[in-house]
């Protein structure tokens, strides 16, 4: 499945987005987009897939406060909580989600108004409560997946020094993000793809630090 959005160039009904899917049986052929009627006037991000279901949060337009949806086939959208975001002023928006083998579901959420840093969500299922903890630090293009049940992998934009994209690691019990490789990057930069295969993490993300943007793949050996 490919999961997207459509931005309008002149709004519909008062929507500036909507989100689509393709789906494919083989990843070659590929099906026209889907366009759920949930799917109108919000931004979902990056889906997850947990025991047959895949999960997705929304954002932007009516949205503003974040909405998780869930879906059995990536086509048709239902919302499970709405309102999920803890401060609509903050302007939440991009997440990444994971879920652990005893079903907790943590989600990494991008924060951008003011000095809102991001968050670190965690909620059990059916996942309609959520609590959420500081992790005082500005990101962008948020990416996680689970190193052990109690340590997180994460890539994402960082701004304190210089604008990069960096590996980091997440102490969900402690709430600190916490960098651990710089990968080589700048300017505009981020939104990576992760991929463990044993000891290998393989890391696809942008960067425009060399003359012009372009897209790189990093590999990195890890270990506890």
């Amino acid at each position: 499945m490919l999961n997207g959005a459509v931005r309008f160039l002149k709004p519909v009904d008062g929507n500036k987005h909507q989100s689509v899917t393709w789906v494919s049986l083989d990843g070659e052929h590929w099906s026209e987009p889907f366009s759920c009627p949930t799917g109108l006037g919000t931004w979902r991000w990056s889906v997850t897939w947990h025991k047959g279901t895949a999960y997705s949060f929304g954002y932007s337009g009516k949205d503003k406060q974040g909405c998780l949806y869930s879906s059995k086939d990536g086509k048709i959208w239902d919302i499970v909580k709405d309102d999920v975001y803890p401060d609509v002023q903050s302007y939440g928006n991009e997440t990444s989600l994971i879920f652990l083998k005893n079903d907790t579901a943590y989600c990494l959420l991008r924060r951008d108004k003011g000095s809102y840093s991001s968050l670190l969500g965690v909620s059990q299922p059916p996942y309609i409560e959520w609590k959420w903890s500081d992790l005082g630090i500005h990101i962008g293009g948020p990416k996680m997946i689970p190193f052990s049940e109690n340590r997180f992998l994460a890539v994402v934009r960082l701004y304190d020094e210089t604008q990069r994209t960096s590996l980091c690691w997440i102490d969900p019990k402690a709430a600190t993000l916490t960098e651990a490789v710089k990968l080589p990057s700048g300017g505009d930069t981020s939104y990576a793809g992760l991929v463990r295969q044993d000891d290998v993490l393989w890391v696809s993300y942008y960067s425009s630090h060399e003359e012009k943007t372009a897209i790189y793949l990093a590999r990195l050996k890890i270990s506890d």
